[in-house]
């Protein structure tokens, strides 16, 4: 059965949250803007970013940025805690970033808990990204990680460990 998107009118209905001089060719910063605005995105972000406690976190927890393979991104990071102690690798969803683990690093990190909450940079294949997860890894000195990923995160997480099980303690 194939259906037809047009109204009765002929015309195809519009999306509330776009403007109507917006089209698909237009500029898209503008009209990321609009999604996130129709979508409360922005307040949201801003209101957590004032927060106290995100604050505290910012001002506890240094951002670092550790480029260790021939890929031209970054690992982004905030490393917590003890250096002497297992560390729980905390890996972010597709769409979020190391910032978003910080509840996780507020918790832990003052029990005696290493947390590293990382974003990775690009990579086009898991055979890449677990060669620059053991670089980041080797380069952090964690021999041995408990992993946190929370939706793409948790399937890097996995990856990981089938390509890696000796260097993984447990998935969470």
């Amino acid at each position: 059965r194939v259906v037809n998107h047009r109204s009765r009118q002929g015309r195809k209905p519009r999306c509330p949250a776009v403007p109507p001089a917006m089209n698909m060719f237009g500029d898209s910063s503008k009209m990321v803007s609009a999604f996130n605005q129709a979508a409360g995105l922005n307040t949201r972000k801003s209101t957590l970013a004032q927060s106290d406690e995100f604050k505290k976190f910012r001002s506890t927890y240094a951002l670092r940025q550790l480029a260790v393979d021939l890929n031209d991104g970054e690992w982004r990071y905030f490393d917590g805690g003890p250096k002497n102690v297992p560390v729980l690798l905390c890996l972010p969803s597709a769409s979020g970033t190391a910032e978003t683990m910080f509840r996780i690093m507020l918790g832990l990190c003052p029990k005696g808990y290493r947390i590293i909450a990382a974003q990775h940079p690009a990579y086009y294949s898991i055979n890449e990204f677990v060669v620059g997860l053991d670089a980041f890894l080797d380069s952090v000195e964690a021999k041995e990680v408990h992993i946190f990923g929370a939706s793409l995160g948790g399937f890097l997480a996995q990856q990981y460990c089938l390509h890696r099980p000796r260097r993984v303690s447990s998935l969470v």
